[in-house]
């Protein structure tokens, strides 16, 4: 009797996806021997909290306050929540990669840095893509659309394929938390540092409330204006490093308004600090910014609030640049899906002719529909 032998040819294979919904930042160098030189480049202060898997590091949707951390042999990779993502990211003399990656609602921002410069930036909602900077990198020439360049450049990045990455290899948590107090040392420094540098105030001027007139945010005024882990330290741009505003200005514009980064264009700081007091739906989406518990309390919203929060977010100057609006747009959009309700400018349209139209509603006519959602950026 004659028996055939088959060969089976296995190889290894990509696991498949199930709509991930991940963020963090990626740097080619482990800093795992000098994890405290990585905190201080990005402004952070972290304490560790325990002993994890990858399984856990990368798990979806990461909590606020944590920051899941894996070491391969030439890089660092850490997950943290999308909030955090609203910015780039960069370390002296390295490659750094900040990622913000929602399958669910086809989401995607790509920023990527070498040494400080940029050298990409991508930000994608489906298939329409609102900002595109930078020449192509190498691997885009062979990933099918945005997510699978996400993945394919964290890859390059840490020198090892995200999917070869074993489930149960180790890695760490650590949640963010204030610095430790300083002593009076400390402080002596600090003034000294302020008071070696003389800035002449003309009339109307005053000394920058964010940097305290050094010109460059440092990892105290972090910490005193409670933005760890959302900003990082570099010029400031509340006074474009000068060290001095109008004291118009200062009265103002928030000293921690969180948006007002050295990331924006020229066009878009403007919006934000000009004089006009169209403010009354930017404050609304500020509100939304200093809230971050909004999101699980969605559900608890009426009707007319959930029209307000997404007329207010549509109002936000710089959204076309700002993935955190678009997030809390993707979690406005699942509410309304949940309740089974069209979405404000859809609705509009249906209901002009009824009475109890909402007043939200009525009052914005520029809301226009057979419109994306996302079309006010355009």
């Amino acid at each position: 009797m004659k028996l055939d032998v088959f060969y089976i040819n296995i190889t290894k294979k990509p696991p498949i996806r199930m709509g991930f919904n991940l963020s963090g930042i990626a740097v080619n160098k482990n800093y795992k021997d000098n994890f405290e030189e990585l905190q201080e480049e990005l402004g952070w202060h972290l304490e560790k909290e325990s002993d994890i898997i990858f399984e856990t590091a990368s798990s979806n949707w990461k909590e606020e306050g944590i920051c899941d951390v894996y070491f391969s042999e030439e890089g660092t990779l850490l997950f943290i929540s999308m909030d955090r993502c609203t910015k780039r990211y960069s370390v002296a003399n390295q490659n750094v990669l900040t990622f913000a990656l929602s399958e669910t609602s086809m989401a995607f921002n790509l920023e990527y840095l070498e040494n400080t410069e940029v050298k990409r930036s991508i930000m994608q909602i489906e298939d329409d893509r609102m900002n595109d900077e930078g020449d192509p990198l190498a691997v885009e020439a062979t990933s099918g659309d945005t997510s699978d360049l996400i993945w394919n450049q964290i890859g390059v990045v840490l020198g090892k394929r995200f999917w070869d990455i074993d489930m149960e290899e180790k890695a760490v948590r650590y949640v963010f938390s204030s610095a430790p107090k300083k002593n009076e040392n400390d402080e002596i420094e600090r003034k000294g540092k302020i008071d070696s540098k003389t800035v002449l105030l003309k009339e109307g001027e005053v000394t920058c409330p964010r940097c305290l007139g050094d010109g460059h945010v440092n990892k105290d005024d972090i910490i005193r204006l409670n933005k760890v882990g959302v900003w990082g330290t570099g010029n400031c741009a509340y006074c474009n490093a000068t060290g001095v505003v109008e004291a118009e200005l200062a009265e103002r514009v928030p000293v921690d308004l969180a948006n007002l980064t050295t990331c924006l264009s020229d066009n878009d700081r403007e919006k934000i600090l000009s004089k006009d007091k169209k403010n009354t739906t930017q404050n609304m989406g500020s509100s939304l910014e200093e809230k971050p518990k909004e999101d699980n309390e969605l559900s608890e919203f009426s009707t007319t609030e959930l029209d307000m929060a997404f007329v207010a977010i549509t109002q936000i100057p710089n959204a076309r640049t700002n993935i955190e609006a678009l997030r809390k747009m993707s979690k406005l959009l699942a509410e309304y899906k949940n309740r089974g309700i069209e979405t404000p400018d859809k609705r509009s349209e249906i209901t002009s002719t009824k009475p109890e139209t909402s007043p939200v509603i009525q009052s914005k006519s520029t809301l226009k529909s057979q419109k994306k959602w996302w079309q006010f950026w355009k």
